[in-house]
């Protein structure tokens, strides 16, 4: 579970309501101090709203001036509340920036128009978990500049791919959403090229969900598995140290 410190969102909401209490207790306590100095509560609520909020663009120190004497009791203590305001209408504009900035860092622009760009892709390869095997396919792809996209979910590996140009999505590619930020849709073939058998087989069974005429491929570690992920949808399984063996045997008999 995360904790709220570790949302920004929750972190923006709960600065958003300490600062609104500590403005209206301020203002509260404002109105009641000028309204006790004055007798007058319009001109209270007139000077906390101009001071806190520039609500009014009227200078309020003539109306001050002649209700509370220079220099008395009263005029230092307007003098203090005007301070404090100051200081409480630079917390809530610095607030404001800072919540914004962290909005618009939090979108993450470019990578919402990548994803937007991924959508509207067509005849492309989707690769499904950056392995040995998937490097390889992938510079072969691009050595025949055919479009293509690696989708992982491994921050690691997602710097690698952004260090060698490949276009990628930083996802978990056994959700719908993930699959369709790829252009599964209308992707020619997808590809499910990682270690783990289970997640290939879910992103198998997901991608045929979303798009049954895409061609689907699968690497498989255990043979028992094959079937599965054929009646899952898949129209080739590959198992790398089943070829690796067979190319290595075909080396041998080759130098006889």
């Amino acid at each position: 579970m995360v904790s709220a410190s570790g949302n920004p969102a929750a972190v923006t909401r709960n600065g958003l309501i300490i600062l609104a209490v500590v403005t209206i207790s301020f203002t509260v306590l404002t109105v009641l101090a000028i309204t006790q100095l004055t007798n007058n509560a319009y001109v209270a609520g007139y000077y906390t709203i101009s001071a806190l909020f520039d609500a009014v663009g009227v200078d309020e120190s003539a109306i001050l001036g002649s209700l509370v004497p220079d220099f008395s009791q009263g005029f230092y203590v307007v003098v203090g509340l005007s301070i404090i305001a100051g200081l409480i209408k630079i917390a809530i504009v610095g607030f404001v920036i800072a919540a914004l900035i962290g909005i618009v860092t939090s979108l993450d622009i470019g990578y919402r128009l990548s994803i937007f760009s991924n959508r509207r892709m067509k005849n492309h390869v989707i690769i499904c978990g950056y392995s040995f095997l998937a490097d390889k396919i992938a510079a072969r792809l691009k050595e025949k500049k055919m479009p293509f996209i690696v989708v992982d979910k491994n921050p690691a590996k997602i710097d690698t791919l952004r260090e060698l140009g490949y276009n990628m999505l930083h996802e978990d590619f056994t959700k719908d959403v993930s699959l369709k930020n790829a252009g599964i849709e209308s992707a020619k073939s997808v590809m499910f090229l990682t270690i783990d058998d289970y997640n290939n087989l879910l992103g198998v069974i997901t991608a045929k969900h979303l798009n049954k005429e895409v061609r689907i491929i699968a690497r498989a570690s255990d043979d028992t598995i094959i079937t599965k992920m054929h009646r899952a949808g898949a129209e080739l399984c590959i198992v790398p140290e089943v070829l690796a063996g067979i190319e290595i045997g075909d080396a041998i008999i080759a130098r006889k």
